[in-house]
C-alpha cells in the first residue's frame, strides 16, 4: 500500500476531483481530508474509492458524461496501482518489476533506485498509451494481451530466460531510454539488434514516446536508423508519426516529418477520420499546411477548412479555398464554414467564402431557422453583420419557414445596440414585422434594453397607433426613461395624446409610483380618461389605484389639477368605492377636496339586503334576519360604509360637516339603523350626537332603529340611549302593525319591556292588525313580561 502522508492537501484535492464521481466528490472530499489527519488507514480508503470502476468517471464516457481525467490524476492512479502491485507474480506489473531487474544488471540501462525507475516507467507508459487504455487494462485490470496477462514473474534465483530474440526489446530498454531522452544509448541498442519500430506490449513504441515528450532529436535519430515514418506507432489505432504529432500538437516534429520524401499525408484516424491537414489547420500551423498541400497525397477535406475558420486562421483559409479539389459543406448544420464564420465573428471568412463560392445563397438557413445574418445579430458580431449588409443579395427581413424571428428581433432581444444601429441603416428593413404579436420595439421595451428601444423608436413613424402598445408595455415594465422618451416627441404627443392618459391608468393599476409621479406632472394628460381594467370595468386612474390598494399611486393621482373628484363609475364615486371597501387610508385625502360631493349616491349598486320576517305562520314566531337581493340605487358613501360595518370610515365621514347623517338608501335605512344592526353602541352614540332625527325614521318594512334593537336583543344601555332622545316615538308601528313593545313581548325580553315601560309616552293599548295588545303577545313559557305590562295598565287605570 502506497503511503500518502507527505502528499499536500492541494494535490490530494485535485486527485480526488479527478478520480471520484463528480456528484459525490465534494461529499467524500471533506471526509477524506479528515481521515488523512486522524487515521492510518487513509491510504487504503482512498485506494478502494478511487481505483475500482474509475474509467466510467475518469474518461468521460458512460451515462454521466463527465470530463476527461487530467494528466496528474492519471499519473497518480497508475503510480498507486504500480505500488499496490509490487507483490504480483503474474501480469503486467510483474513484467514491469522484471524489466527493472533486467535493466539493472547492466544489460541496457542502469535502474538501481526502484522509485526512480518506477517513475520513469510510469512516464513511459503514459507517453506510449491513451488514457483509456491505461485505465481499462492497467488500473482496472481488464484482460488484454496474452504477453501481459500470462507473464509470470522471474524468481531471483533463476537465470534470465529470453522471452524474445532480443530481451532488450521485450523489457522495454529502447522505450525507457527514449523517455530519458538518451539518444546515444538508443543508438547503441539499435546497432545491437533492437528494432527501432518495435512496439512493446507494455511500454509502446519509442517513436510515440519521443513524440509525446516532444523529443525532436529522438524522432530524427529513429528516422535515420531506418524507422518507417509511415508505420503504426502503437497497438491500438492506425496512427503514424505525422498524424500523432499533429494530434497532440508537436509542430516542430510535424514540420520535420513533412520534409521527408517518403511521408504519407493521407492517413486518417481510425475513429475521428481526421488527417494531419486537419490538425495543422486547427492549430494554425501555416507552414505545415503549406507543406501538406504541396504533397500530392494530401486530400483537401472540408473538415480542415471548418477547423481553420473556427480557429480564425485567415492565411490557412486562403490556402485551402485556393484548392480546386476542396468542396466545402455549405448545407445546414453546425459544421458549415459559413455558420462557423458567423458564430466566431470571422467577417473576413464570410467575405472570402461568399466571394470564392458565388453560387452560395447568403440567406441560406443554416441551423435552427437562422441565417448568417440572424446568427451574427443574435451574438452581437457587428463586423459580420456589416459585412453581410454590404451585399445586395442579403435580405435583412428574411424569416425562415416556420420561424417568425428575423435579425432585428434577435438583436433587440439580446441587447445588441450596435447591431440594431447597423440593421436600421438598411433602407429595406421592416420595423413592423412581428414575432408572437410583438414587433422589434416592443421586444426591446419588454426586455428593458433601453438603447435598442431608443434607436428603433427614432426610426418609427410617431403617428403609428402601434406605438400605443409599446408605451403601455413600457409602463408595465416600469421604464420611466422610455416613457420620457416617448413623451419628448412632439409628433407622438399630438397624434397619440390619448395614449399617455391610458398610460397613467395603467401605471396606477400596476402601482408604479415612479411612473405615476412622472405622468401626473403634465397638465395635458387627462386623469379622468377611462379604460377597461382587469376588473372588467371602465375605470379611471384613481379608481384603478384604489381597487388594487396602491395608496401612494392614488395620492399622486389625487394631486393632478384636472382630476374630477366626483367622477362616477358603475359603483359611484371614488369616495363611495373607498367606503364600500373599508379602506380608511385614503378617505381623509379624498375628503380634503373642496369640490367633493360627500353625499353622492351610487347608481345601480347591487347588494344583498337584510330583511326581518317571522320564521313561521304561528302567532308566536320570532322575526329572524334573511337576505333578499335588491338594487340599492342611491346609497351615499356613509351608508355604504355603515352597511358593510366599516365604522372607522363612518367615524371619518362624521368628522366632515358636509356629511348627511340622516341620508337613506332605497331601503330607507339610515346609518343609525345599520349601527344598531351591527351592535356598535359607540357608533350609535356618535350618530345620535351628530343628528338624532334618524331615531324615528322607518325603513321599507316600517322598522325604526328601536324596533331593530328590541328584536335583536341589544343591550339595555343601547335601548335606553335610543329612548332618551328628545323626539323619540316608542309607539311607531311597522307595516305589519308591530310596536317595539310588541316585539319585546314576543322575544320575552324583560329588560327591553322595562326600558320601554319607563318611557312616559309608551302606549300599552296599541293593538296589532289581528287585535292583540302587547300583553297578549308573548312566546310560550315562563315570562315576567306579561305581568309587567299588566301592572303598568293597572297603574294607568288607577
Amino acid at each position: 500500500m502506497v503511503s500518502l502522508e507527505a502528499l499536500p492537501v492541494e494535490i490530494l484535492t485535485q486527485v480526488l476531483d479527478d478520480c471520484c464521481f463528480p456528484c459525490e466528490s465534494s461529499r467524500h472530499l471533506s471526509r477524506f481530508i479528515a481521515l488523512r489527519r486522524v487515521s492510518r488507514h487513509f491510504d487504503d480508503l482512498v485506494s478502494r474509492v478511487a481505483l475500482p470502476d474509475v474509467s466510467r468517471y475518469a474518461l468521460g464516457y458512460g451515462p454521466d458524461r463527465t470530463g476527461a481525467i487530467s494528466q496528474a490524476g492519471l499519473r497518480w492512479l497508475l503510480m498507486t496501482k504500480i505500488r499496490m502491485s509490487r507483490t504480483d507474480r503474474v501480469g503486467p506489473f510483474a513484467l514491469l518489476l522484471d524489466s527493472r531487474s533486467f535493466l539493472n544488471q547492466g544489460n541496457a540501462i542502469c535502474a538501481e533506485d526502484e522509485e526512480v525507475f518506477l517513475d520513469v516507467a510510469c512516464r513511459t507508459i503514459l507517453a506510449a498509451h491513451d488514457a483509456r487504455w491505461i485505465v481499462e487494462f492497467l488500473v482496472e485490470g481488464q484482460p488484454f494481451f496474452k504477453q501481459l496477462d500470462g507473464y509470470k514473474k522471474r524468481f531471483e534465483a533463476e537465470e534470465w530466460v529470453d522471452k524474445s530474440p532480443e530481451p532488450e526489446e521485450f523489457y522495454g530498454a529502447l522505450q525507457i531510454a527514449s523517455t530519458l531522452g538518451d539518444w546515444p544509448r538508443m543508438e547503441s541498442l539499435i546497432k545491437g539488434g533492437v528494432r527501432a519500430d518495435y512496439v512493446n506490449p507494455l511500454f509502446g513504441s519509442a517513436a510515440r514516446v519521443a513524440i509525446s515528450l516532444d523529443y525532436l532529436h529522438i524522432v530524427q535519430g529513429l528516422v535515420r536508423c531506418g524507422h518507417d515514418p509511415n508505420a503504426r506507432i502503437g497497438w491500438n489505432g492506425n496512427r503514424n508519426m505525422l498524424l500523432y504529432a499533429g494530434e497532440i500538437g508537436r509542430r516542430d516534429i510535424m514540420e520535420f516529418l513533412l520534409t521527408l520524401p517518403e511521408i504519407q499525408t493521407g492517413t486518417r484516424h481510425d475513429v475521428t477520420q481526421n488527417t494531419a491537414l486537419f490538425w495543422a489547420a486547427e492549430r494554425g500551423w501555416t507552414e505545415a499546411v503549406r507543406l501538406l498541400l504541396s504533397n500530392p497525397g494530401t486530400e483537401a477535406r472540408p473538415a480542415a477548412l471548418e477547423a481553420a475558420v473556427k480557429g480564425g486562421h485567415e492565411d490557412i483559409v486562403r490556402l485551402l479555398v485556393a484548392r480546386d479539389d476542396l468542396n466545402p459543406n455549405f448545407g445546414p448544420g453546425r459544421h458549415c464554414p459559413l455558420w462557423l464564420a458567423a458564430k466566431h465573428d470571422r467577417d473576413w471568412a464570410v467575405k472570402l467564402l461568399l466571394d470564392r463560392y458565388d453560387d452560395v445563397d447568403p440567406n441560406i438557413v443554416l441551423r435552427g431557422g437562422k441565417t448568417m445574418l440572424i446568427l451574427a445579430a443574435k451574438l452581437g458580431h457587428i463586423s459580420v453583420v456589416r459585412a453581410l449588409l454590404e451585399r445586395d443579395d442579403v435580405d435583412p427581413n428574411f424569416q425562415a419557414l416556420g420561424w417568425k424571428k428575423f435579425a432585428l428581433h434577435y438583436a433587440a432581444a439580446e441587447n445588441q445596440p450596435d447591431v440594431v444601429e447597423a440593421l436600421l441603416e438598411s433602407p429595406s428593413l421592416n420595423l413592423k414585422a412581428t414575432y408572437d404579436g410583438m414587433f422589434a420595439l416592443e421586444i426591446a421595451v419588454y426586455k428593458r434594453h433601453l438603447r435598442c428601444a431608443r434607436l428603433i423608436f427614432e426610426r418609427m413613424d410617431k403617428a403609428d397607433k402601434d406605438l400605443e402598445g409599446a408605451l403601455m408595455l413600457a409602463v408595465r415594465r416600469g421604464s420611466v426613461y422610455l416613457v420620457r422618451l416617448f413623451r419628448a416627441d412632439a409628433q407622438m404627443r399630438t397624434c397619440l395624446s390619448y395614449a399617455f392618459s391610458l398610460a397613467l391608468c395603467q401605471a396606477a393599476l400596476e402601482g408604479a409610483t415612479d411612473m405615476v409621479m412622472e405622468l401626473v406632472k403634465y397638465d395635458e394628460i387627462d386623469p379622468n380618461r377611462t379604460f377597461t381594467t382587469c376588473f372588467s370595468r371602465e375605470d379611471t386612474a384613481l379608481f384603478a389605484a384604489v381597487r388594487r390598494g396602491h395608496v401612494d399611486a392614488a395620492r399622486l393621482v389625487l394631486s393632478h389639477t384636472r382630476l374630477d373628484i366626483n367622477h362616477a363609475g358603475f359603483d359611484g364615486t371614488v369616495l363611495g368605492l373607498l367606503a364600500d371597501r373599508g379602506d380608511q387610508r385614503l378617505v381623509k385625502d379624498v375628503l380634503r377636496n373642496a369640490d367633493l360631493d360627500v353625499n353622492f349616491r351610487a347608481q345601480g349598486y347591487q347588494d344583498n339586503i337584510i330583511v326581518y320576517r317571522q320564521d313561521s305562520d304561528e302567532p308566536h314566531g320570532k322575526f329572524l334576519g334573511d337576505f333578499d337581493m335588491r338594487l340599492t340605487w342611491d346609497d351615499t358613501p356613509l351608508l355604504r360604509a355603515a352597511r358593510k360595518g366599516f365604522f372607522i370610515s363612518v367615524r371619518i365621514f362624521l368628522e366632515d360637516p358636509r356629511t348627511d347623517v340622516c341620508a337613506t338608501g332605497s331601503d330607507q335605512r339610515t346609518a343609525l339603523w345599520w349601527a344598531v344592526h351591527w351592535n356598535r353602541e359607540s357608533m350609535v352614540r356618535r350618530l345620535l350626537e351628530a343628528d338624532n332625527k334618524a331615531v324615528n325614521m322607518r325603513d321599507v318594512e316600517g322598522w325604526t332603529p328601536l324596533h331593530l334593537a328590541v328584536n335583536l336583543s341589544r343591550s339595555e344601555s343601547m335601548l335606553r340611549l335610543l329612548l332618551k332622545q328628545q323626539d323619540v316615538d316608542p309607539n311607531i308601528t311597522t307595516e305589519a302593525g308591530w310596536t317595539a313593545l310588541h316585539l319585546a313581548m314576543l322575544c320575552c325580553d324583560t329588560r327591553a319591556v322595562e326600558a320601554l315601560l319607563d318611557h312616559p309616552e309608551i302606549d300599552t293599548s296599541v293593538r296589532l292588525k289581528d287585535g292583540r295588545a302587547p300583553s297578549e303577545v308573548h312566546a310560550p313559557g315562563d315570562c315576567d313580561c306579561k305581568s309587567l305590562v299588566q301592572s303598568r295598565n293597572a297603574g294607568v287605570e288607577a
